[in-house]
């Protein structure tokens, strides 16, 4: 159910093969990116296709010289395959394709994982107020409706760095008063909320959402195609390379300029887990497959496909993780889009390919970008999802452990 082998990517900007238009953003599993031209999305004509349209056909390998890499056991074959899949759509800005699973439950994989537990060993955060965000609030909101797709009706613990402050919700574009919370920690059963988002009104502090539960978390490896954007692919390697949960940063130099560039080679020389591999420019779809072929070493992490210039906070790529541990079943995780001009502004949320004109289109109810200054949750109904989701930009696509060499191409959210 999907492209499989064909890599469909649009972004406002710079676009040439083997890179894509300028991102710079904030995307997680649960809000979104943001995009330096990205809001001439929404001037498009109906029926038009958007500004630096790029889809690229996935190549085969020829000529990969890889830097700090051991001999690699390769698929028998570089085939396209089409991989059947269930698709289960959310409302809170992040879309899940349950891949079929060949070997058991994610845990069989053993090997390395990640204590999603960090201030409490019997308890996971799922997760914390993101300043990053824009606005605020779609950073510190918890989306009820797609938490209880991996929780159930469990129940959640609220934490408040200071109080007192009022818990309130929102249902179907209603606002709803749950009371007056203290600074501490509070009970939230989820059996009790039909909410689809909670928040804290003016909170002064930090909010904190965990489930009195100890998860195992994936270690990530993060894959990262460039070309010829040196100081993009230097700053990325570094981001990444700053955050607990990656272990790996595999940057794929399709440019061959980075061997040569001195602050890189630096970088690459005092962090062992990071690793260049140089090819010929195959575009975006040849960057990631090869960078599949790299995390395949270690099948126990998640691999993050990210773009060179599209700026990820920790926090969200630790909830995606998180929400991709909770799943029953392994899961893909995107992540929405929203501009760098305009930080307030969505350019892609939920989303699906239209098999009748092979072209992604909007899942939800938005029409176009939309901007979210001055919102709330009770005014973002339109983020509904409407049908199934079945597609993700490669700025921000994480896969469960072990999953990506199941298709030995690009899966059909690259």
């Amino acid at each position: 159910m999907g492209v499989v082998g064909v890599a469909l990517h649009r972004l406002g900007g710079r676009v040439g093969l083997g890179h894509a238009g300028e991102v710079e953003g904030v995307g997680c599993g649960f809000h979104p990116c943001r995009v330096p031209g990205a809001s001439a999305r929404a001037g498009t004509a109906r029926g038009a296709p958007p500004p630096a349209d790029h889809l690229a056909i996935v190549a085969k390998l020829p000529g990969i010289t890889p830097q700090r890499s051991a001999p690699l056991d390769r698929p028998s074959a570089q085939r396209c395959a089409a991989t059947e899949s269930r698709i289960r759509p959310t409302s809170s800005g992040v879309w899940m394709q349950d891949v079929p699973s060949d070997s058991g439950s994610p845990d069989e994989h053993g090997a390395a994982t990640f204590d999603g537990a960090r201030a409490d060993a019997s308890s996971t955060v799922l997760q914390r107020t993101d300043a990053l965000a824009s606005p605020l609030l779609w950073g510190q909101a918890f989306p009820v409706a797609a938490w209880k797709q991996v929780l159930g009706e469990r129940s959640v613990t609220l934490s408040l760095a200071d109080g007192p402050a009022t818990l309130l919700g929102a249902r179907h574009g209603h606002v709803r008063r749950h009371g007056l919370l203290a600074a501490g920690r509070h009970e939230i059963p989820l059996a009790e909320h039909d909410d689809d988002w909670l928040w804290v009104d003016d909170a002064a502090g930090a909010v904190t959402w965990t489930l009195p539960e100890r998860v195992e978390l994936a270690p990530v490896t993060v894959v990262i195609p460039t070309y010829r954007r040196e100081e993009d692919a230097l700053a990325q390697a570094r981001r990444f390379l700053q955050m607990e949960v990656v272990t790996s940063v595999v940057v794929v130099d399709q440019g061959g300029t980075l061997p040569d560039h001195r602050e890189f080679a630096h970088l690459l020389a005092t962090h062992p887990s990071l690793q260049l591999v140089t090819q010929a420019n195959l575009g975006g779809s040849g960057g990631y497959a090869r960078g599949m072929l790299e995390a395949s070493r270690d099948p126990a992490a998640a691999v993050l496909f990210s773009d060179d210039d599209a700026v990820l906070s920790e926090e969200s790529l630790r909830r995606m993780v998180t929400y991709q541990a909770l799943s029953a079943v392994p899961t893909i995780v995107g992540t929405p889009l929203f501009s760098a001009a305009r930080p307030s502004l969505l350019v892609a949320h939920t989303e699906k390919v239209d098999s009748r004109a092979f072209q992604w289109r909007s899942s939800d109810r938005r029409r176009g970008a939309t901007d979210l200054a001055g919102t709330g949750p009770a005014d973002w109904t339109f983020l509904t999802a409407q049908g199934e989701a079945n597609y993700t930009g490669w700025w921000g696509t994480l896969f469960p452990r072990a999953r990506p060499s199941s298709s030995d191409t690009p899966p059909p959210c690259s």
